[in-house]
């Protein structure tokens, strides 16, 4: 065999290409397997959020156009109705401790005889084709308790129509047939029986009364106030201690010594009821005071109590004794300065006080010191 031939090796197809193998993953961790979730839920949170916000605020806006839309009320401005009685008269009497107003036009008398005042005046009336005469009157002849039980229970001539409110005081009325038919309004109050009497002449019925009168009948008897008891007393004025104190006007002032001053009324001549003393601190302290009140009894019995009198602290002395029930001592002590000033009750209560002549009627002790003031 020649050793230069050629020797054919055969050629094999190759087979197929695989790739290479790659090295596995490792598994997720279990926190990066629920972050995903996570997300997804606060998306929606935050989707469902802002769809109710948008709802909410579309809600509002509605809300404000119709508040918008509806028109702004008018502000009303109140005007109080003008007093009926504005112009009227005023009518007082210190003696009874009443005043009320009556219209300016009314003619007036005054009877001290009676007790009384009368306002006349003249309304159209059809009955006498002309006009009325009117007796509007006041009086407190019915003060005397006897006198207005002895009134009222008469059934042939009075006759009772219950009782009206007016301007919070309750009046009793009564009809009268006296040949007048008189309509009487009865105030019973701090021991007072207060008597208004209309007169409507040649009425048979005065609840028949002309309409016009019938309101100022009210509109009078609305104005009815008590007095202060101290309306109408004098003043007396102590310039060199430095205060001033009222008392009845129809009483005297009386020197006590030279620190001292008496009221009292003149039908009881030289004699003081209330007295006003006026005391050097470093001479007459209070327990000094306190201890002259009342010691010429052996049983007296003391005992004090603090007082305001016009924003002025006080103090309040009561001494009584066993031995004469009605002795009662009652004593104001004010310290001012270097003096004490004392008021005093000269031993006598409001009920024996009551009973003296000249003295008003209701007047107490307390009117009396309520009115110090101090005027310096």
């Amino acid at each position: 065999m020649d050793s230069s031939a050629v020797t054919t090796i055969p050629v094999v197809s190759p087979g197929p290409t695989f790739p290479s193998p790659q090295p596995a993953k490792p598994p997720l961790s279990p926190q990066k397997s629920i972050l995903p979730l996570l997300l997804t839920i606060l998306f929606l949170l935050t989707l469902a959020a802002t769809g109710v916000l948008a709802y909410q605020n579309r809600q509002l806006n509605q809300r404000l156009s119709v508040i918008t839309a509806s028109p702004t009320p008018t502000p009303q401005i109140f005007v109080p109705p003008a007093d009926p009685t504005t112009g009227w008269k005023t009518y007082s009497n210190p003696s009874s401790g009443i005043s009320f107003k009556y219209p300016a036009e009314w003619r007036f008398t005054e009877s001290e005889t009676f007790k009384s005042a009368t306002f006349n005046t003249k309304i159209p009336s059809s009955e006498t084709r002309g006009e009325q005469t009117i007796d509007y009157t006041f009086d407190s002849i019915l003060e005397d308790s006897r006198n207005y039980n002895d009134w009222v229970n008469n059934p042939g001539q009075t006759t009772a129509l219950g009782t009206e409110t007016i301007n919070n005081n309750l009046f009793e009325k009564f009809v009268v047939a006296d040949m007048y038919y008189s309509l009487n309004y009865i105030y019973k109050a701090n021991d007072k029986i207060i008597r208004f009497m209309v007169w409507p002449y040649n009425a048979q019925n005065p609840e028949k009364l002309p309409a016009s009168l019938k309101e100022s009948v009210y509109q009078v008897l609305s104005t009815f106030k008590f007095l202060d008891n101290t309306t109408n007393w004098k003043t007396y004025t102590d310039s060199k201690n430095g205060f001033s104190i009222r008392y009845p006007s129809t009483w005297r002032s009386a020197s006590l010594g030279e620190n001292g001053i008496g009221f009292g009324p003149k039908e009881i001549g030289e004699d003081v009821l209330w007295g006003i003393n006026v005391y050097d601190k470093s001479v007459y302290p209070k327990e000094k005071i306190i201890d002259e009140a009342g010691k010429q009894f052996s049983d007296r019995k003391q005992n004090t109590n603090n007082i305001d009198i016009n924003g002025i602290q006080t103090t309040r002395l009561i001494t009584t004794t066993s031995s004469i029930p009605d002795w009662y001592l009652e004593t104001i002590i004010i310290e001012y300065g270097s003096n004490f000033v004392t008021i005093s009750n000269g031993a006598i209560n409001d009920t024996k006080l009551q009973t003296l002549l000249g003295v008003p009627k209701g007047t107490t002790f307390k009117d009396f010191y309520s009115t110090f003031k101090f005027t310096q």
